[in-house]
Formats: C-alpha cells, sequence, structure tokens
C-alpha cells in the first residue's frame, strides 16, 4: 500500500500525548532494567518493576534519578533525542496551561485552583526527571556524545502496551481534555487568521480568489480531522460528544464553575460562539415554516441589514449584530437556492419525503449545482427542513462551525473587517469597486473585457471547429462526449455565480438580499455576490471540471497530440529556433512524452496510441452518472496525470491522504514526501540513498535519473529542507544531531529502554505544511504554465484550424510526397505519415514541406491572453502576480 503522510502530521496534542507516553515507556522499560542487575538482597522498598505502565508523580522523580545516575556512573549522558522530547513536552504543557488559565485571569474558584495547582505538579516533576536525567547539562551542550558500548540483552517478563502508561496522579481528566480541547479552537483561531489575510489580498487583487477558495477548503478539512483524533483519542465517548457545543462545555467544565457573560463575550469571537448562535437561530426559524420565508418577528430584523455600511464607526456590539443579520440572511438564501435546486432535479412538486437524503452521493446521484459548497448546503438543509422543534444541535461539528465562520470571514475581510486577533479588531481600506463574483464573470465570458477567453468561448469555438472538420471513423464514443459538452455552458451559466433562477418563480421565496434596508446595492444574487468564500470555492470545482473536460478531449483527438509532435521535431532539425510559448505550456503542465518523445520504435510503431475505441470505452450518460464519474481520467490512455488541485478534490481536501504514487515529485506536496522518505546508508561504498519506494521510482523516471545514485535527489531534499520545511527534522537542525539513523545506538545495557528514534519518525508542523501547499495552488491555477488555467479547448479549436491550414498549404505548393500519404489510410494514419516523413525525410520535398509547415506555426496566436483565463501570472521566483514574463524578469535582475 502506497505512503501517505497522515502519519507524518500530527495533531499538536497527539503529538503531545505520545511523546509523553514515550518518554515513561523508555523510563519505565530503563528503571526496569537497572533494577533486574541488582541482586533481591540488595534491593529496597522503591526498586520495584513497573509492570502496568501507570505510574505517581513521586515514581517518576525515583525513576528518573536511578536512571541518571546509572547514566552519570558510566560517564555517559542520556540520548538527546530524550531529553529533547523531556523539553518538548515541558514547553508544550506549560504553554498550553499558561494560555488556559490566562482565559480564566480574575475568576476566582477554589476546585480550579486546586486543579491548576495539580496540573503544575505534574510539569514539576518532568522537570524534576528532565534535570535529574541531566536536562540542564543537555541545554548548555547540545552535543551527542554517543557510546559504542553493545547494548546486553535484559528481559522484562511483562509487556504494557504503549498507550497504557500514564500518570495516575497526573493533572485531572476534566483539565486534561479542556487543555486537549483548547488545542483544537487555538489550530482553528490560527487557520481562521490566515485565510483573513489571504481574503485580504483577494479584495486588493494580490490574490486570486479560486485559491483562497481551495485553501479553505484544506483548512476545513484540516479542523475536521483534527476533531475526529481528539473524539477517538478521548475517554468522553458519550453521545454526542464530539459535537461543536460539547466541545465548547468541555473547555468551560475544566475552568472555573461560574464563568457569566463575561468571559463568553470576551471569547465568543475567537470560539466561534457568536455564529454558532446565529446558526441554530436560523435553522430554528426556517423549521417553524419550511417555506423558505423568515417568521415575521425575525423578517423585521433582517430588513435592517445593510450591506455598505462603515463598520469601524459601529460599536463592537453594533458589528456582532451586523454580522449575525448578514449570516441569517445568507444561510436563508443558501438553503432556499439549494432547495429549488434538488426539486428541480428530483422533479418534486410537494413536500418532500421524511427521510429524504439532501446529499449528493446520497441513493439519488446527481451533478452538483450549488458549486463549492453542496456538502454544507445538504447538512444546514437536512437540518432546517424536519419538523420544528427538532432538535440538531447535537449534530453541528466542529468543522461546520469552522466552515461557517470561514464564510463570513471572508465578507468581513473584504469589507476591510478583521476580527480573529484577540486583543481588538482591525480596520483596512479595501476597494469600493471589489466584486467577488468578477473572476466567475471572466471565467465564463460574462461582461468580458476582450482581453481574455473564457471557459465558454472556448467550448462554443471547440464545437464548432470539430463540426466542420471531416468525421473519423471509430470514434463514436468522441460524437457522444461532444453531445454532452454542448450542455455543460448551460449548467455554468445558470448556477455558477448566479442564483437568479431560484428567485425569479412568482411563487416562490424571494432572496434576502434583495430588498435590503434602504441600499443601493440589492440584488437577487446576493448570494454570492456577498460571499467571497463561495465564489472562491466555486470556481475552483469549476476550473477542476474543465481541467478534466480538457485532459479528456485531449486524450480522445489524436490529431492534437500529433500537432505537438510535428512542433517538436521541427524545433528539433532548427526549422524553428525555440519551441513556441503555449506547445511549450503544455509540454510542462502534461509532463507527457506523447507530446515531444522522438523516438523511432514510439513514432513508428504507433505504440502509444493501443487503447480500445469502442464506444463502450467511456461511460459518458449524464442521466445514468454525474460529470465526475464520466470525466474519469483514469480512462485516458496518454493524459492522465494528476496535479496537486486535482488530487486534493479527489480526496475531500484531505492533503495528508493523497497516497504517493500518485504524487507529481515536482511539486511543494512532493518534496514532503521526498524529504520523509527513509535513507540507507550502503554499508561497503557509505552511499547514502533513498528508500526504493514508489514515489523514489517516480521521481527517477521523471528527472531521468540513474538507479544507482541518487545524490541529485538528496540535494533537492536538503535544499528543500532549507528552503521551505524549516519545521522539519528542528530536533536535528537546532541541537546539532546526526541526520542518520545509524549513528543512534543504544547507549548501554542498564539503559536499554533509551534506544532512539529514527530521524524521519518525528512530525510535520501541520500548519505550516498546509501554509506551503499555497505554493502548489497558485502555481496551478495562476502561475506561468497554470494546468487550472489553461483554456484547453481554445487552444485545441486553433490547433485543428492549424491541421486544416496545413494540409491546405501543402497541397497548394503540390508536394508529391504528401499528394500520396494522402492516399493512404484513414486521417489519423496520414498523420503518423506525415510526421514520419517530415523526421527521417531528408530529400528537397521534405525539407520545403516541414519549412512550410514551421511557417504555419509561427503564424499560431501563441498571446498568453488567447490561451489562459487570466491576465498575468503569479511568480513563485519573486512571489509577486505579474502582467508578462518580461516583467518578472526585469524585477529579478533589479
Amino acid at each position: 500500500m502506497a505512503r501517505n503522510l497522515n502519519g507524518s502530521l500530527r495533531v499538536p496534542y497527539l503529538n503531545y500525548k505520545k511523546d509523553t507516553r514515550y518518554i515513561l515507556w523508555r523510563l519505565a522499560h530503563a528503571s526496569n532494567s537497572i533494577i533486574t542487575t541488582i541482586p533481591h538482597s540488595q534491593r529496597i522498598s522503591t526498586d520495584v518493576i513497573n509492570t502496568t505502565g501507570h505510574m505517581t508523580c513521586a515514581e517518576i522523580e525515583i525513576m528518573s534519578q536511578r536512571v541518571g545516575a546509572a547514566f552519570l556512573k558510566r560517564r555517559e549522558q542520556v540520548p538527546s533525542i530524550i531529553l529533547y522530547l523531556f523539553d518538548s513536552v515541558i514547553k508544550g504543557r506549560q504553554n498550553m496551561s499558561e494560555e488556559y488559565k490566562a482565559m480564566y485571569t480574575g475568576i476566582q474558584d477554589e476546585e480550579f485552583e486546586r486543579s491548576n495547582d495539580r496540573h503544575q505538579a505534574f510539569i514539576n516533576t518532568l522537570t524534576f526527571a528532565f534535570k535529574a536525567l541531566g536536562g540542564n547539562q543537555w541545554l548548555l551542550t547540545l552535543q551527542v556524545h554517543a557510546s559504542d558500548d553493545d547494548p546486553g540483552e535484559t528481559t522484562i517478563s511483562v509487556e504494557v502496551p504503549l498507550r497504557d502508561y500514564r500518570v495516575v496522579d497526573g493533572p485531572d481528566d476534566k483539565r486534561d481534555r479542556a487543555i486537549m480541547i483548547l488545542t483544537a479552537f487555538v489550530e482553528d483561531l490560527r487557520l481562521r487568521n490566515e485565510l483573513q489575510s489571504w481574503w485580504g489580498a483577494v479584495a486588493h487583487n494580490q490574490s486570486t480568489i479560486s485559491v483562497a477558495g481551495v485553501m479553505s477548503n484544506t483548512a476545513i478539512a484540516l479542523v475536521k480531522r483534527t476533531a475526529a483524533a481528539l473524539f477517538v483519542e478521548s475517554d468522553a465517548k458519550g453521545e454526542h460528544s464530539d459535537s461543536y457545543i460539547s466541545l465548547l462545555n468541555d473547555i468551560a467544565n475544566g475552568g472555573p464553575a461560574d464563568l457569566g457573560h463575561t468571559w463568553f463575550a470576551k471569547y465568543g469571537k475567537r470560539f466561534g460562539i457568536y455564529i454558532y448562535n446565529a446558526l441554530v437561530e436560523f435553522v430554528t426559524d426556517y423549521q417553524k415554516n419550511r417555506n423558505g420565508r423568515p417568521t415575521k418577528r425575525l423578517r423585521a430584523q433582517l430588513v435592517k441589514w445593510i450591506p455598505g455600511c462603515n463598520l469601524q464607526q459601529l460599536s463592537e456590539r453594533g458589528r456582532l449584530e451586523w454580522l449575525r443579520l448578514y449570516t441569517i440572511n445568507w444561510l436563508y438564501d443558501l438553503v432556499n437556492v439549494f432547495v429549488h435546486i434538488v426539486r428541480q432535479e428530483r422533479h418534486i412538486d410537494k413536500a418532500f419525503p421524511k427521510d429524504f437524503t439532501w446529499f449528493v452521493d446520497g441513493p439519488y446521484r446527481r451533478n452538483a449545482r450549488l458549486f463549492g459548497i453542496e456538502d454544507f448546503a445538504a447538512c444546514v438543509t437536512t437540518w432546517s427542513m424536519q419538523k420544528p422543534g427538532t432538535a440538531f444541535q447535537h449534530k453541528i461539528l466542529l468543522h461546520h462551525v469552522f466552515q461557517l465562520q470561514c464564510i463570513v470571514d471572508s465578507f468581513a475581510a473584504t469589507q476591510g473587517w478583521f476580527s480573529v486577533r484577540e486583543d481588538k479588531d482591525e480596520f483596512r481600506p479595501c476597494p469600493k469597486d471589489f466584486r467577488p463574483a468578477q473572476a466567475i464573470d471572466r471565467f465564463l465570458d460574462r461582461h468580458t473585457d476582450g482581453h481574455t477567453v473564457g471557459f465558454i468561448r472556448g467550448v462554443d469555438a471547440f464545437l464548432e471547429t470539430v463540426k466542420s472538420m471531416p468525421s473519423r471513423s471509430g470514434v463514436s464514443h468522441m460524437d457522444n462526449l461532444l453531445e454532452e459538452l454542448q450542455h455543460l455552458p448551460t449548467l455554468f451559466n445558470s448556477w455558477l455565480g448566479t442564483s437568479n433562477r431560484t428567485f425569479d418563480l412568482d411563487d416562490g421565496p424571494e432572496s434576502r438580499f434583495e430588498r435590503c434596508y434602504n441600499s443601493a446595492e440589492s440584488s437577487r444574487n446576493g448570494l454570492w455576490e456577498h460571499s467571497p468564500f463561495l465564489c472562491g470555492v466555486g470556481l475552483a470545482e469549476a476550473l477542476n471540471v474543465a481541467y478534466r473536460i480538457g485532459l479528456v478531449i485531449w486524450d480522445e483527438l489524436r490529431e492534437l497530440s500529433q500537432l505537438m509532435q510535428v512542433h517538436y521535431i521541427l524545433v528539433e532539425k532548427g526549422f524553428l529556433s525555440q519551441a513556441l510559448d503555449r506547445f511549450n505550456d503544455l509540454v510542462v503542465i502534461f509532463h507527457s512524452r506523447a507530446f515531444w518523445d522522438p523516438t523511432t520504435d514510439r513514432l513508428g510503431k504507433n505504440k502509444r496510441y493501443t487503447k480500445p475505441t469502442q464506444p463502450q470505452a467511456r461511460a459518458l450518460s449524464v442521466s445514468s452518472t454525474t460529470l465526475k464519474d464520466w470525466l474519469n481520467l483514469e480512462e485516458n490512455a496518454l493524459l492522465h496525470s494528476k496535479h496537486t488541485l486535482l488530487l486534493l478534490q479527489e480526496f475531500d481536501w484531505n492533503f495528508w491522504r493523497v497516497p504517493e504514487d500518485q504524487v507529481n515529485p515536482t511539486t511543494t506536496l512532493g518534496s514532503l514526501y521526498l524529504t520523509q522518505t527513509r535513507r540507507t546508508t550502503d554499508s561497503e561504498t557509505g552511499n547514502v540513498r533513498f528508500e526504493n519506494t514508489e514515489f523514489i521510482r517516480n521521481a527517477r523516471r521523471l528527472f531521468s535519473l540513474p538507479t544507482d545514485n541518487d545524490d541529485h535527489l538528496l540535494g533537492v531534499a536538503e535544499s528543500l529542507e532549507k528552503r521551505f520545511l524549516p519545521a522539519m527534522r528542528k530536533f536535528q537542525e537546532e541541537y546539532d544531531l546526526p541526520a542518520s539513523e545509524d549513528s543512534h545506538k543504544d547507549i548501554s545495557s542498564c539503559a536499554q529502554g533509551f534506544e532512539t528514534l529514527s530521524d524521519t519518525d518525528y512530525a510535520f508542523s501541520t500548519f505550516h505544511v498546509w501554509s506551503l501547499l499555497e505554493i502548489d495552488v497558485k502555481s496551478e491555477i495562476c502561475g506561468r504554465s497554470p494546468p487550472f488555467g489553461f483554456n484547453y479547448l481554445w487552444f485545441a479549436a486553433i490547433l485543428l484550424k492549424t491541421w486544416t491550414r496545413i494540409d491546405d498549404c501543402l497541397a497548394k505548393i503540390q508536394s508529391p510526397i504528401y499528394n500520396v500519404i494522402q492516399n493512404t489510410g484513414h486521417l489519423s494514419s496520414r498523420r503518423d505519415n506525415l510526421i514520419r516523413q517530415i523526421r527521417y525525410g531528408s530529400s528537397e520535398d521534405d525539407t520545403k514541406c516541414a519549412a512550410a509547415i514551421a511557417k504555419i506555426l509561427q503564424q499560431v496566436p501563441m498571446f498568453r491572453r488567447n490561451c489562459t483565463y487570466w491576465d498575468g501570472y503569479y511568480c513563485l521566483r519573486c512571489e509577486t502576480k505579474h502582467d508578462t514574463y518580461e516583467d518578472c524578469t526585469k524585477k529579478l535582475d533589479q
């Protein structure tokens, strides 16, 4: 089974817990080993072998003194890895404890104080053990003194599982669970803070809205993973103990008994309490009518929301009320649009069945219409469409609140309000002309300025070009594909970036943004126009669909890859001085040998085109399946490389679950696998090599590297660790520990339990890895050769027309060889014969044909704006958006 990053990306609190169990386990084993060497007649009352894994604070202190004295007697030092773990656990526990206690400053409670004292006593015990093992001296020297002694074999009669090691008189369970849950909320805050910065950059045109949408999706998946991991770790496995309100109550229960309104007011924004309350208020109100219209009482409040008001002039309470009204208005539009979509799809005129399933992947499979947010909409709609008074609060999980908080944060940030920080709200000026749906409009050619060609124009141009060309034999399934392609522009235009269809109905509910109080910005399309988050995630999903369609079309039409081969041969033979820009972009995007491979056996024997041509080769009926099904890239013969954005979507945005054999080694995600791949040293030559994993084999093939020398990959890994991954191998960099696992040995027979960990056993900083994904996402959406920003259908139409021009030109110059080729076989075979003649022919007529084709290719429109959805591109080298590549070069030269 292929590796993934799940084991390396640990939840911070669970990482701490695992490290704590590990040092207790090692301490007990080392202590037991020492005791077994003492004759029974010489043992004292404290010389007791631990057989349960349970120990008190006093026993920990005794064990650490025993082990420390044994090492001192041998004039050896406890392995640095163990001391590092002790130091890390102490600091992590101390920091979280201080942050937790700071939340309740000024609140007096005797039980809370006793819990604080007990917790501090546990920290003091760990500190005592650290010092007894020589930790203070280690912090001063930060050096390793490994012994060459071979460890003796000592048998301990009882093996205790690692999970059973615990301190019986350590922090109480309530406090421990409260701190555990607090780490999840702290992670939420950090993610929200970073996301708000990105949404602010989007408003100032310094970032792309779809990039922020993708990063939001991965952050939501990360929060979901953390909450699930903490639930598994927790001993509180009662019913609904993983709900948001249960987690919040557990934080409060670990603190003073009477918190009061002041505490909740202070931490309401940080922990999402206000957003949770707004969600509960909305669902409760919607249940009362279930017709999409608010109750009279709530409607009187909702109409007072003003989109363009000056938030800085409002009081803190006024801003929270403004946010509450926005949230409920937006949720009403979200559920109403979603209900309309499902009703239309399933042809339901009356009330929905009681057990109706709203999710896309339920028993009623269908295409997504509410792009990017269907799952969240299905959850909220499921709660809202139940009978009045039906309990639902226990079903609201942490990631639901986090996702709604991200939706609200994105809108607030583009209004200049940043409210994540603890001390006070922050306000920044934001452009008045910012429109979240502007990028979607450009992608779909709505209100186009003529600078770029969008997806819809690409589809229209491609279909028109294909229809005007001669029919092909043996590709009837291509006809089915083209028929379904005709419906896609309607799907996008009807539902991506717009919700007008829902609110055009006379008997349906009106948009909550249609009659905003005293506002000229009222709109039926407020669901999208007032939600940068929805526009970002929706556009990201649409780009994914467009990418899949592009790869399927390019894989099906041989003429496209054949012309790419012609281009490569002309460059190789000097008829073109250099590769043409857009041709080169496709080679960079796909890494496919089908576009440039000049080998005789492949071109001559046509081995690369051996896939079946039966109509059933690809399922294409949208009535029986979904877009995701019939755009399955696994069925492609040539183009099935999966870029990071595609992998993220396929694995539900869980980047740590992506298996190594599907990761491109040139991406940032690939760099993580490279740096985490185990390294071995050849005992004879001393050469360091990577373990022969599927990922390493793919990397060698991609870079054309030998299988017996990994020097190049080792150099790449080293540079990546220094540039991108400062949080990795932290103990090696900070404490000057050797990188090879072979240099870590058992220290002595008296400390058998203290053998050290491999250097690859250390976890990534999850937040750091998440933030690094932005590099891949930006590169793939708006980089120099962006896989998800390239208009494949528009360029395909250009190349098909170019083939027609080539045929007309060669016929016009009356090339004898071309005339012979034209009379042999079907169209695809004639193209192959022409390619072979251009490459291997040396006659004057061959040269004349090649020169004529090269001249035609030089006239192909190669402007970037003609083949990408966006103006300019994001450069990874200088981390700036540029209009042209030359602008980037000038900046780097300055």
